[in-house]
């Protein structure tokens, strides 16, 4: 999932330092982020929407 549409999710709790907290389960979950330097697309690694 890109960055943006993590803003967007109702699951999103934050965005501290590279790192995303989602609240999709009954806690809450840190993902990490990376970037493609061709695109400057941000992602998140491990979205549980996208499973």
């Amino acid at each position: 999932m890109k960055l943006e549409s993590c803003l967007k999710c109702e699951f999103h709790a934050d965005y501290i330092k590279g790192q995303i907290l989602c609240k999709y389960s009954s806690n809450i979950n840190s993902m990490a982020t990376y970037a493609e330097e061709k695109s400057a697309a941000v992602f998140v690694i491990g979205c549980p929407k996208d499973e």
